[in-house]
């Protein structure tokens, strides 16, 4: 166990809910009624973080980066890290109508590669880090997003067990590491770090 402990605290931000289809909300009902409410949440938020002096990393839905452009940039400025996050249902329905983890690696290659675009025209900037939603992930995960040049991300969520949605976490690497690019649930020797 390490003597240092680091904390860093992370927001889903998430698509309004109005944009949201009934297949998405149901899968995952996260997420404001407006960009307003959304925006007052992720300021309350960092602005509490910052208050007790940790660092936070906001993991931004491709279509709040493109709605809250100018509010990502500005806390991103102001010290914040942005990272994106995904649910397959919420950002195209049609096409991918279950959790990332449900997905062959061309699938998510895919899907990643389009939200990417999506997130990166918006903000300027490729992703560095990214999260699944409801930490949802295979074992081909950690190599597709490591070919889109992720430095790392959240994927893992120890303990978790979610089958429904393709998250399964029980014996996971419990402390952030290099991602085994074959196997999900132990420490690799990629360049991709998973927290």
């Amino acid at each position: 166990m390490p003597s240092d402990v680091s904390v860093i605290l992370t927001m889903d931000c998430e698509p309004a809910l109005f944009e949201c289809s009934a297949l998405a909300i149901r899968l995952s009902g996260s997420g404001p009624a407006s960009y307003e409410a959304g925006e007052r949440s992720i300021r309350g938020y960092v602005e509490a973080a910052d208050r007790e002096g940790y660092p936070v990393t906001l993991f931004a839905h491709p279509e709040v980066a493109r709605a809250q452009t100018a509010l990502l940039l500005e806390l991103q400025d102001a010290g914040a890290c942005l990272g994106m996050h995904l649910h397959p249902y919420k950002f195209d329905e049609k096409r991918y109508p279950r959790d990332l983890g449900g997905f062959t690696a061309e699938q998510q290659h895919d899907l990643v590669s389009e939200a990417t675009e999506v997130w990166s025209d918006s903000l300027g900037q490729h992703p560095r880090f990214f999260r699944g939603g409801v930490f949802s992930a295979n074992d081909q995960t950690f190599e597709v997003l490591a070919d889109l040049a992720f430095e790392g991300g959240s994927l893992s969520c120890p303990g978790r067990i979610l089958s429904e949605a393709m998250a399964v976490w029980a014996g996971a690497e419990l402390y952030p590491h290099r991602a085994n690019l074959s196997f999900r649930q132990i420490q690799g020797a990629s360049d991709f770090i998973e927290v």
